[in-house]
């Protein structure tokens, strides 16, 4: 039921921001997408750092070599380091973005370096190359474009975040003029800085809102695939496990004897198994009821459950029979266990007025053993144990009785049981 919710909430959510475009998710799912946008954002950014770093690297040396050779020799001692500068600053701020997001620690705090080298790289790469004296090299100064674009989009923080700190380098930059008495054109700064700021905030907003979107769509995706989970898990369940006393049915039994049988015959050694039946319990229904028969259904289940050891199956046969399957377990070992069974339900003192050998429910037991001496097959060995039971039936219940297993059994087919 709650994953059923969760799902309708989240439609919910996703209609409602499909028609709202830019506005933020409700909580807690804004937290939650921010948190998986900034670690798509990282990945994705060591992903392609070797390559952008080489790009960059390529871009570096044409760009200081052609800054090289444009400076006027008047001015190549002023300008030159300038120029030079600006491009190592532009390298160390992309490896220093690297290293925060490589290192697990630092990751927690990426996009804090992230708005604090953005915002340094505006600044020094406005004021180094706006101061320069070369005319052809202060036209460089739109590259800061780029790292608008880069800040807004590679790095993975919000939006509006970016856009504060966009504003706060483009107002350091000015100042900086101010005080340096550097000559710039007002109007074309505040398009360069403002107008990159802007496109960018803009952009992004577009690309989040997709990215939203998606994420939300992936969330669906997620808690349809873990109903369609849980459905799967409760069908295996009522295939494999009885409804009423949540053991195994006789589909599961059936697997188990082939598997436990197979183990038996590869590592040589013995294979108990017990039927078990409950005296009179036709009359037990007849006179308190099938709701009470079956609680002691279920009670019976439990304690056997409960007396077996961690290795060991039961499983419901049909009706109020059960089977035990004791691995790697001889004769006396498996007389050993269906005693304690058996004591185990006399302990629970279940009244049982029309019983004809005691006033509590009792049980009777028949078991076989698998050995290497004598080569039967699974449904044989399972078929024998029946045989046991019947015979303390017959012999007046609330026993155990052994099939002993002899050269005559191993030509012997096992027959039907009539229902």
């Amino acid at each position: 039921m709650t994953l059923k919710l969760q799902k309708q909430c989240i439609e919910t959510v996703l209609a409602m921001h499909e028609q709202r475009a830019g506005a933020c998710l409700p909580e807690p799912y804004e937290t939650e997408f921010w948190v998986y946008h900034q670690k798509r954002a990282i990945d994705s950014f060591l992903k392609f750092c070797k390559l952008g770093g080489m790009i960059y690297l390529c871009l570096a040396i044409f760009i200081t070599f052609r800054n090289y050779s444009i400076i006027p020799l008047t001015d190549l001692h002023h300008d030159f380091w300038r120029s030079a500068v600006s491009t190592l600053n532009g390298g160390i701020c992309l490896l220093v973005l690297v290293l925060a997001a490589r290192h697990p620690k630092a990751q927690t705090y990426f996009r804090y370096f992230a708005l604090l080298i953005v915002g340094w790289a505006i600044f020094l790469t406005a004021v180094l190359t706006l101061s320069q004296y070369t005319s052809s090299l202060r036209q460089q100064f739109v590259f800061i474009i780029f790292i608008f674009i880069f800040g807004y989009i590679m790095t993975g923080v919000k939006p509006l975040h970016m856009f504060v700190v966009g504003l706060i380098a483009s107002a350091a930059i000015f100042a900086m003029f101010f005080y340096l008495h550097i000559s710039f054109d007002s109007v074309v700064l505040l398009r360069v800085f403002f107008g990159s700021n802007l496109i960018g905030f803009a952009i992004t907003k577009v690309i989040n809102h997709q990215e939203k979107g998606s994420f939300l769509k992936t969330k669906l995706i997620e808690v349809d695939q873990e109903i369609l989970k849980n459905y799967n898990h409760q069908l295996l369940k009522l295939s494999q496990y009885d409804g009423l006393t949540s053991i195994a049915n006789r589909r599961s039994l059936d697997d188990a004897l082939e598997r436990y049988y197979a183990l038996a015959q590869a590592e040589h050694c013995p294979l108990a198994v017990v039927f078990i039946d409950i005296d009179y319990f036709k009359a037990y229904n007849d006179h308190y009821g099938h709701l009470q028969g079956d609680q002691v259904l279920k009670c019976i289940a439990q304690v056997i459950q409960r007396t077996i050891r961690h290795q060991d199956f039961v499983a419901r046969y049909g009706g109020e029979e059960f089977v035990v399957l004791l691995p790697n377990t001889d004769v006396d070992q498996a007389y050993l266990a269906a005693s304690r069974i058996s004591r185990a339900v006399d302990e629970l003192q279940i009244h049982h007025e029309k019983s004809e050998i005691g006033q509590y429910i009792t049980i009777s037991l028949g078991l076989a053993v698998y050995t290497v001496e004598y080569p039967i097959s699974a449904n044989q060995l399972l078929s024998f144990a029946d045989r046991a039971l019947y015979r303390a039936k017959a012999c007046g219940r609330h026993q155990i009785c052994q099939h002993v297993i002899s050269d005559e059994d191993h030509d012997i087919e096992p027959k039907q049981k009539a229902t």
